[in-house]
């Protein structure tokens, strides 16, 4: 793995944790692409993550030098995102994960509630009455729980945003299964929505809080964020997102 310095005036970032290359030790390039990285970064990442790098994944087997700490950056970075909601990961490649819930995963939470009493019911029955067809109905929904239940374990959609592209995809996995959606580039996106629902329910007033990126081809956010009663939470999220993509935030609905 070649060693090189940072020519005087170059604005490079790491892409893993986007801070300024200048001013540091010397980074780590990738033999393959050249890509420049702080070299304690291209060890987590396991190697170059350039899509079409022929050293993807390689990383060099020298040991890490020690290095001066850099400048903090706040929210200015995505690892520092990633660490502000328990729903949002780093990932191996540097694109920053977050879980949402899509339509699929309701409708299969929906499908294993609705399961659960029909195999119960029919089961206290057979007990109480000894019938065979309690039996049989519990059997039957007693399968369809299980098969539920495996359905939804399958099931993991969540949003990508890859600072390497610079887009927002989608990614629909079921057990190995990948589909992946490109949503927007940085580019596209106007604004980071943070809004506010109000719920009412026997006199309990409450709100949630959801994040979304208002993109210029679509009339309704991307939701990133499911809807959470954390306030603080969602707003430091929008907060760091707007900042990351070079945006404002726009409140609407009880955020303020």
């Amino acid at each position: 793995m070649v060693q090189l310095r940072i020519r005087e005036g170059s604005r490079q970032r790491c892409p893993l944790c986007q801070e300024q290359l200048e001013g540091g030790p010397e980074p780590t390039v990738c033999s393959g692409c050249q890509t420049l990285y702080h070299h304690e970064c291209f060890e987590e990442l396991g190697g170059c993550s350039t899509l079409g790098c022929p050293r993807k994944g390689l990383a060099s087997s020298a040991p890490t030098p020690a290095r001066a700490p850099r400048r903090s950056r706040g929210c200015g970075s995505w690892r520092a995102l990633a660490e502000l909601s328990p729903s949002i990961e780093l990932e191996q490649d540097g694109a920053v994960r977050l879980d949402i819930t899509t339509l699929r995963e309701r409708i299969s939470c929906f499908a294993l509630a609705i399961f659960v009493p029909l195999t119960i019911l029919p089961f206290g029955e057979y007990l109480h009455h000894g019938k065979a067809e309690d039996l049989a109905y519990t059997v039957t929904a007693f399968l369809a729980l299980v098969l539920s239940g495996a359905v939804l374990h399958g099931l993991d959609d969540v949003v990508l945003i890859d600072p390497q592209q610079g887009a927002v995809y989608l990614r629909r996995s079921f057990f190995k299964n990948a589909d992946l959606t490109r949503i927007c580039g940085f580019s596209d996106v106007r604004f980071v929505r943070l809004a506010g629902t109000r719920h009412e329910n026997k006199g309990e007033v409450w709100w949630t809080w959801q994040v979304g990126l208002k993109v210029a081809s679509r009339a309704e956010p991307v939701w990133v964020t499911d809807p959470n009663r954390e306030e603080p939470e969602e707003r430091r999220v929008a907060e760091s997102l707007a900042e990351l993509l070079g945006v404002e935030v726009r409140a609407s609905g009880g955020a303020r």
